[in-house]
């Protein structure tokens, strides 16, 4: 990143605004890794372990947001950009430190000045760019000062070229400089990190992690992850089968493709596959089995119940969702809604017709009333209230 002197009111939004994108990144990146992720979880440990999980999360997260810092904001035109502007390259180290002398001889030296002092704040950032770099390389994966050092002068070396190289030939020109004093400040912020790893206890040591844990039982999560895995891989095992049907000359119209990829995908993947291996593809991922009472591998008859069990109530909810136009899963809580609300009805109903009638006017928790006729017919509520017993009275 260039050490150019910025403004006040654009030295601290030109970090916001790609962290933020570094964000909305992270969440596409972490949704396309999550199932993969998941399931090597299970493979390598037996189960999710929650210190696994926070790691590579954060790691991703910064390693995501630094790219971000490096690369954005991307030039509103680029072929003006390159027309007016060519390639930039700073060789000369520690070079920052005449721009920021520069620059506080210009704008002074009070801390006000300091904050929005351009160089100097840009190179406080490049060292806190891969400080999170160090910690990580220190607690989770062990490594000496040294190692750290040579990880972080490479990856600060490949933020350089990127920049210098407009991408790697995305862009027809260098819209960032190469600045040694990059390198010298990325590499200084992971050795900072490293030295001070100790402190941040929030990234665990690896080795209180235990690698390998056999699983004792089929848990709810692993059982889900399973039918997801299950789920997707039927959907592109079926859309193979049409594809292929296709080829031989069966055509399908838009709905009809939907469901025979989604019925033929299942039968493929829960009964087929798990009648020659003992488990489906997603059962194999989490460690799981599939045995009768007696020990046995299921027959391809009880994989089918067990499919049709499983799955058929969503085969159906699609195509009375195709027919309706909604979602099948829409068109299931609409219909488990109907059914609450008849039976709330029908209870309601019930308590009003067994509810004893009154035969007194007042609060419902006063004593009976006693109605007495009265003058021309009316009747004439008379209260029987027992006076409270004084103490020794």
């Amino acid at each position: 990143m260039g050490a150019s002197t910025l403004g006040a009111s654009g030295l601290y939004s030109r970090y916001l605004e790609p962290i933020g994108s570094g964000l909305l990144v992270f969440l596409l990146v972490a949704g396309v890794l999550a199932v993969p992720f998941l399931v090597l979880q299970y493979r390598r440990r037996g189960r999710i372990e929650p210190r696994a999980v926070w790691v590579a999360a954060s790691f991703t997260l910064f390693l995501v947001c630094a790219w971000a810092l490096v690369l954005l904001p991307f030039p509103n035109d680029i072929a003006k950009y390159c027309a007016t502007n060519a390639p930039k390259i700073q060789l000369v180290p520690f070079h920052w430190v005449t721009e920021t002398i520069r620059e506080a001889s210009r704008e002074g030296t009070g801390l006000g000045s300091l904050l929005t002092n351009g160089p100097l704040v840009i190179r406080i950032f490049n060292v806190l760019l891969l400080l999170p770099l160090g910690v990580f390389l220190r607690r989770w994966w062990g490594k000496g000062w040294v190692a750290t050092g040579l990880i972080a002068f490479a990856l600060s070396l490949a933020f350089e070229l990127t920049q210098i190289t407009g991408i790697w030939g995305l862009y027809d020109c260098s819209y960032r400089t190469f600045d040694v004093d990059d390198l010298i400040a990325n590499t200084l912020g992971a050795l900072l990190g490293w030295w001070a790893a100790p402190a941040f206890r929030m990234v665990p040591e690896r080795g209180d992690v235990p690698e390998v844990a056999h699983p004792a039982r089929a848990t709810l999560p692993r059982r889900f992850l399973a039918t997801l895995v299950d789920y997707v891989l039927a959907l592109v095992a079926g859309g193979a089968l049409v594809l292929l049907a296709g080829a031989f000359g069966l055509v399908l119209d838009g709905a009809q493709v939907g469901r025979a990829s989604l019925v033929s995908g299942l039968v493929v993947i829960t009964v087929l596959v798990p009648a020659l291996t003992g488990a489906t593809p997603g059962q194999w991922f989490v460690l799981l089995r599939m045995r009768t009472t007696s020990g046995e591998r299921p027959g391809a008859g009880a994989l089918a119940l067990r499919t049709l069990v499983l799955w058929g109530p969503w085969v159906l909810a699609g195509l009375a969702a195709s027919a309706a136009g909604t979602s099948p899963g829409l068109l299931l809580v609409l219909g488990r809604r109907r059914r609450h609300g008849r039976r709330r009805r029908a209870d309601d109903a019930r308590r009003r017709t067994s509810r004893p009638a009154r035969t007194c006017v007042g609060h419902p928790h006063s004593r009976p009333r006693r109605m007495t006729p009265g003058p021309a017919g009316q009747q004439i509520e008379s209260g029987i209230r027992r006076t409270p017993r004084r103490p020794g009275g």
